[in-house]
């Protein structure tokens, strides 16, 4: 009986698959980060009307804005919302971890020299990965 001798290469190669194998579990989620706004949501978009709201009536709406600029003619929204959580478990050994990705939203207002809105727009501004 011969045994055949595999080389070191192909040992070595099946050891790190096996090392850096994870399991990892995607949980869709969609919820306010806590401690900020929750009352802006892009629905609100669809709420101010151009040419009818006054910036009063905004400030009644959603409160005391988050942003502005200097002379007062544009006002943002800033708010997170948690939209993905990865649960990871080594293969071997090990705790789990989670990580939590969000999404950064800003709602901007602009108001004529009357304070009539006069621009609503919704951005994206920013993603980014956290440990919940």
């Amino acid at each position: 009986m011969t045994a055949r001798l595999r080389p070191l290469g192909t040992h070595l190669a099946t050891a790190v698959a096996l090392i850096s194998l994870a399991a990892c579990l995607p949980i869709p989620v969609d919820y306010h980060k806590k401690g900020v706004r929750q009352n802006v949501s892009p629905d609100t978009v669809d709420k101010i009307q151009r040419c009818v709201n006054t910036k009063e009536d905004i400030l009644l709406m959603l409160g005391e804005p988050d942003i502005a600029s200097g002379d007062g003619r544009r006002i943002g929204y800033r708010w997170s919302k948690a939209k993905l959580i990865l649960v990871s478990a080594p293969l071997f050994g090990g705790g789990t971890e989670t990580s939590e990705f969000t999404s950064t939203y800003v709602l901007e207002i602009s108001f004529d020299e009357s304070n009539l809105v006069t621009q609503v727009s919704l951005a994206k501004k920013s993603s980014s990965h956290t440990p919940p």
